[in-house]
């Protein structure tokens, strides 16, 4: 399978029923905070994902974090149950998980721009999942990251 994360709504009950709701979840970036004696600068959030499902289980929203402090956000992205898509939210990589020849589509990641922040602290993404009638549907992160400019 690879390396991912796999996000899957479940409930307590004994048959498989439609599941709503939706979570946070956190990815620690390894961050380049000084270089060359000058500060770094976040400048593109990249996701990489699939999901089985776009219109039951989705990417709401994306937040970037220097410390405590919110650098960018991306809210209400609200892909579920739409009738139409965004060609970055619909699944990333192309197929299921499962096959070891599955590649990078790189035209369909998540990717957004942030305005040039010198970076202080370490920096974080959040990512708000929510899912709406899902059953069986599943969401996976392969991959989270910024680009960073650095100064030569």
């Amino acid at each position: 399978m690879g390396w991912g994360a796999r996000f899957v709504v479940y409930d307590t009950g004994s048959e498989n029923r439609p599941k709503s709701g939706s979570f946070w979840c956190h990815y620690a970036i390894p961050t380049p905070v000084i270089e060359a004696g000058s500060r770094a600068k976040a400048d593109t959030v990249l996701i990489n994902y699939e999901t089985n499902n776009p219109r039951n289980i989705n990417i709401d929203a994306v937040h970037v974090w220097d410390g405590n402090k919110r650098i960018f956000a991306a809210d209400g992205l609200n892909f579920i149950n739409s009738t139409q898509g965004d060609d970055e939210f619909d699944g990333g990589i192309s197929g299921q998980s499962f096959s070891p020849d599955t590649s990078v589509n790189l035209s369909r990641l998540f990717r957004r721009n942030i305005v040039d922040r010198d970076v202080f602290f370490g920096v974080g993404v959040s990512i708000l999942i929510r899912a709406n009638d899902a059953r069986d549907d599943f969401l996976e992160i392969r991959s989270v990251g910024i680009d960073f400019d650095l100064p030569r």
